[in-house]
C-alpha cells in the first residue's frame, strides 16, 4: 500500500507512516497496532537568509527571528518614525509600505533622509526579512508613516510636537521616538504639552517608544521619562550597560545599541555594517527594537494599552545587573523569542481585515496557518471559507469549504480536545 511506508528503527522494530487514521486500519488489523501517535512536523531552526543578518549580532540575542517563526511579523500595524525622513526606494524597504511621508520643515511630502539616522531606526524595525537582501528586519509586515523633522542632530521642539501629535490622530498603532530633549532644557508648560498629546495617545491604546538618551548621566530625557511612554536603555555585545547610555529611572528595558547594522540614507543598495562607532551605536537603535515588538504586539491584540505591553515587556525580559529593577537596565535585556511565547500564549489567534473592509481572516499563531474567512456585504456576513484548518471545531461541518449560509454566531476552537480560550463572533465585525 503506497499510503503506508514502512519506516525501520532498528533490525527488528518498525514503524509505519500513513496519511490517515483509514489508511491504517485498511493496512492491517487492530490487533496489530500497538500504539498510534501523530507524524507532527519537526522544525528546522534556520535563521534568515538576508546575507548580511551575520552582522546584526544584537538581533540574535535577543532571537528576533523567533517571531517571523511564529508567523508574527506586524502585518497591518501602523509604526510612526518621528525621524530624519527615509532612503524612499531603498532596496530593503519595500515602498508599499511606506504609507504616509510628512516632512514637518517645508510643509511637503519630501522625506529625503539626509542624515542617515531614520532610514537606519526603519530599517532595524521593519526591513524585508529572508528576501535575499541585506538586513533584516524584526516587523516587516507593518506600514511605515515617515515623518521628518531633522536634517542634522539638532531640530526645533515645535517640529516634534507637530509630528508627535499628527501621528497621534492620523490612526498610527506604535510611535518609535529615537530621540529626546533634556528635563533641564524643557519649562513646565513645555512638558505639559507634550504629557498632554501622551495622554491622548494612551487613551487610543497607541504605543510610545522613546530613548532615554546618550548622556552617560543620570539627567531624564523627554519624551521617554513620561508616564505612558516606554524607555529603552542600550546595552553592548557583553551584554553590559552601554557607557553612553542614560542612567535613570525612565529606562524601562534595554536591547542591543552598540555596532549596530541596518539601512542607510544614499544609494538604495547603501547599508551601514557597524563601520564606525559614532554612527551605528545609541538608544536610538536600541529603541526601534522595542518598536517591532509593540508592533508584534499590535498585530497579536490592537486594542493593546502600554500598561499590558510593558507588563508583557517585564515578564519576558532577561535580568540584568541588580535583581529586579534597576535603572541601568530597566528590567532586563529585551527577548523576543519569550515575548512571543506569551503572545501566543494569550492570543492564539489572530485577525485580519482587508483593505476593502469586506473579509476577515482568523490565523493561528500556533503553526501558522490561515483557518478561514468570514466575507462581508455592507457589514452583514454573506459566508464562511474554511481553509487550513489543522485543529478541531465545531460549528462548522469538517469537510465543508463554503456555507452560503451561517445562522450561528460564534466557531469555538478545540487542540487535541483541549478547549481553547477564543470564542470568535463572526456575524458581525
Amino acid at each position: 500500500d503506497n499510503s503506508v511506508k514502512a519506516i525501520p528503527l532498528t533490525d527488528d522494530n518498525i514503524i509505519y507512516s500513513a496519511d490517515s487514521i483509514d489508511d491504517i486500519y485498511n493496512f492491517t488489523d487492530s490487533d496489530n497496532i500497538e500504539t498510534i501517535f501523530e507524524n507532527v512536523k519537526v522544525e528546522l531552526f534556520d535563521m534568515p537568509n538576508d546575507p548580511y543578518y551575520p552582522n546584526q549580532w544584537g538581533f540574535q540575542v535577543i532571537n528576533s527571528y523567533s517571531a517571523h517563526s511564529a508567523g508574527l511579523n506586524g502585518y497591518g500595524v501602523n509604526v510612526a518614525v518621528i525621524d530624519s525622513g527615509i532612503n524612499y526606494g531603498h532596496e530593503d524597504i519595500d515602498t508599499v509600505k511606506i504609507t504616509k511621508q510628512i516632512n514637518m520643515l517645508s510643509g511637503t511630502s519630501d522625506v529625503t533622509d539626509e542624515v542617515g539616522h531614520g532610514t537606519f531606526v526603519s530599517g532595524i524595525i521593519g526591513a524585508d526579512t529572508d528576501n535575499g537582501i541585506g538586513v533584516s528586519g524584526i516587523a516587516d509586515g507593518v506600514n511605515f508613516s515617515v515623518y521628518k523633522i531633522f536634517t542634522g542632530k539638532t531640530t526645533d521642539f515645535s517640529y516634534l510636537l507637530s509630528a508627535f501629535s499628527n501621528a497621534v490622530n492620523s490612526g498610527c498603532d506604535v510611535i518609535n521616538m529615537s530621540l529626546g530633549v533634556s528635563a533641564s532644557a524643557l519649562s513646565y508648560e513645555a512638558k505639559a504639552t507634550l504629557q498632554s498629546i501622551v495622554d491622548t495617545a494612551t487613551k487610543k491604546n497607541i504605543l510610545l517608544i522613546s530613548a532615554v538618551g546618550n548622556n552617560s548621566n543620570s539627567i531624564l530625557n523627554y519624551p521617554a521619562a513620561l508616564e505612558g511612554v516606554t524607555g529603552v536603555g542600550s546595552v553592548g555585545k557583553t551584554l553590559d550597560h552601554s557607557s553612553f547610555s542614560n542612567t535613570n529611572e525612565s529606562v524601562f528595558v534595554c536591547a542591543p545599541g552598540e555596532y549596530m547594522s541596518s539601512t542607510w540614507y544614499g544609494e538604495s543598495n547603501s547599508y551601514n555594517l557597524a563601520a564606525s562607532y559614532g554612527s551605528s551605536s545609541g538608544t536610538s537603535f536600541s529603541t526601534p527594537i522595542v518598536t517591532a515588538m509593540a508592533a508584534l504586539a499590535k498585530q497579536a491584540n490592537k486594542d493593546m494599552d502600554y500598561i499590558e505591553f510593558q507588563e508583557l515587556l517585564k515578564s519576558s525580559s532577561t535580568d540584568l545587573g541588580t535583581a529586579g529593577y534597576d535603572t541601568e537596565y530597566g528590567w532586563g535585556l529585551v527577548n523576543i523569542e519569550k515575548f512571543t511565547q506569551l503572545l501566543k500564549e494569550r492570543y492564539g489567534f489572530s485577525a485580519n481585515i482587508d483593505d476593502e473592509n469586506s473579509s476577515v481572516s482568523i490565523n493561528n499563531f500556533y503553526d501558522n496557518t490561515k483557518m478561514y474567512t468570514a466575507f462581508y456585504k455592507n457589514d452583514v456576513l454573506q459566508s464562511v471559507v474554511t481553509e487550513d484548518i489543522p485543529i478541531g471545531y465545531s460549528q462548522i461541518p469538517l469537510n465543508t469549504q463554503i456555507l452560503e449560509e451561517y445562522d450561528s454566531t460564534s466557531i469555538f476552537f478545540w487542540n487535541n480536545m483541549t478547549p481553547l480560550s477564543n470564542k470568535l463572533s463572526i456575524n458581525s465585525k
